[in-house]
């Protein structure tokens, strides 16, 4: 049985997934409120670098994935970073992202169309069309970006990358998303965090169509920055977009 998605009742008014409530609240058999100093600390105690402060940010909207979940290709990421303030509490913003977490999109959700109320382009989508430049160019699109679907490890909002928790409740949801993906026989491509992913998907390690970047750390999906685990190479990549 297919799990349910867990990201159906997001809104300003409700900005976690219900089945992770409890658990975040819950952190350390102690209850914090969320985003609180206390709860922060509590998850830098099990952090290597307990002196980095994590500012998670529950008031905006999570990201847990987004774009065409049809989509050919899926991109493996990190976690969400800090929230474009310009947008926070922005209704189109709001009805793009239910429509998103919905999977209603035909497309990226990272789109020059994203834009708050005053006209502003959502930062998401400036950061998209720099890593995507390669492939853009490869793929003779212009500015348009290729139908990519996204997956975060950890989809809430932080300043600073931490250790995730390994048994958030909505993760189901999230492994269920990519291990369908290795049954349609996508590409998918581990931007960021790959020992993490490998750690909740074992199986993933040894997909024939698993691609890992060579710098994680600048995120280029570009032809150099690209290896190529199984028989497939980037011509089958390009193809299949």
């Amino acid at each position: 049985m297919n799990p349910q998605n867990p990201w159906l009742n997001i809104s300003w008014n409700n900005t976690i997934a219900d089945c992770d409530k409890d658990y975040l609240v819950q952190v350390g058999k102690k209850k914090f409120k969320f985003g609180s100093k206390d709860y922060i600390d509590k998850i830098n105690e099990k952090d290597s670098k307990k002196q980095k402060i994590i500012g998670l940010d529950f008031k905006c909207l999570p990201e847990p994935f987004s774009g065409d979940v049809n989509s050919s290709v899926y991109c493996l990421n990190m976690n969400p970073g800090e929230p474009d303030p310009d947008f926070c509490g922005d209704k189109n913003f709001e009805l793009e992202t239910i429509s998103n977490l919905s999977h209603c999109l035909k497309g990226t959700f990272w789109t020059d169309s994203l834009k708050n109320n005053n006209g502003k382009i959502h930062g998401g989508t400036k950061w998209l069309r720099s890593k995507t430049a390669g492939l853009r160019i490869d793929l003779s699109l212009g500015n348009q970006i290729p139908n990519l679907f996204f997956i975060d490890f950890f989809p809430y909002h932080s300043s600073h990358g931490f250790k995730f928790p390994e048994d958030l409740p909505s993760n189901i949801y999230r492994d269920f998303l990519v291990l369908k993906a290795m049954q349609e026989k996508k590409f998918i491509i581990i931007m960021r965090q790959k020992r993490c992913w490998f750690k909740a998907i074992p199986s993933l390690e040894k997909y024939s169509k698993l691609i890992t970047l060579k710098c994680p750390a600048g995120g280029w999906l570009s032809k150099g920055n690209m290896t190529f685990t199984g028989r497939y190479g980037y011509d089958d990549l390009l193809a299949s977009l």
